[in-house]
């Protein structure tokens, strides 16, 4: 069963599928994650047939990340689980209107 982190670092590897190059580096940094951590993750991943990496051809001392089919099945999987759950919470606030004005407040700082 895929971790917090594991669902962490592969969600960028996900904007692979349109075709942009997503590397180690670049899953650190979006994720704000240590690299040891996101190698190792990745190594997982990559075990589970989740991922791929290949040689980057911009920079052949980094290696782009691909989200497999079975990557992209478990991660919309995934996805979907956490939008019911976000909808489940929103249907448990009381007054909406407020919350998003809330949320909204939060997101301008």
């Amino acid at each position: 069963m895929p971790t917090e982190i594991d669902f962490r670092i592969s969600e960028p590897a996900w904007l692979n599928r349109s075709q942009e190059r997503v590397t180690q580096k670049d899953i650190a940094k979006i994720t704000h994650t240590d690299n040891v951590v996101v190698s190792t993750t990745l190594k997982e991943l990559q075990k589970k047939d989740f991922i791929s990496r290949q040689e980057n051809p911009v920079d052949t001392r980094a290696k782009c990340v691909f989200l497999t089919e079975k990557g992209a099945e478990k991660l919309q999987h995934a996805l979907n689980i956490k939008r019911q759950k976000n909808e489940v919470f929103i249907e448990k606030v009381a007054d909406r209107s407020d919350f998003i004005k809330q949320l909204q407040a939060i997101v301008s700082d």
